[in-house]
């Protein structure tokens, strides 16, 4: 592989890593999810093992503030 390629390569996770903290710091999980998800996809694809690392925790450290959890709401039986 090149060495511009390389750089592109990691100048494109830079630039998503930059993404996803942004979000995460946001409380925008479901978007940091994706973009952690594009990351690990990538990073796993160039062999990039501490980006693919960082994409992977970031995905289980999320993961618990994604759960949507609703009390569900009681109807009144039929008469």
């Amino acid at each position: 592989m090149s060495e511009s390629s390389d750089r592109d390569i990691d100048e494109q996770l830079q630039s998503l890593q930059a993404k996803e903290s942004e979000f995460t710091s946001l409380c925008m999980f479901e978007s940091a999810h994706r973009v952690a998800t594009e990351i690990r996809r990538l990073a796993r694809a160039e062999r990039r093992f501490t980006p693919y690392l960082r994409a992977t925790f970031t995905i289980m450290n999320n993961s618990g503030d994604r759960l949507s959890i609703h009390k569900p709401v009681a109807t009144p039986p039929l008469r």
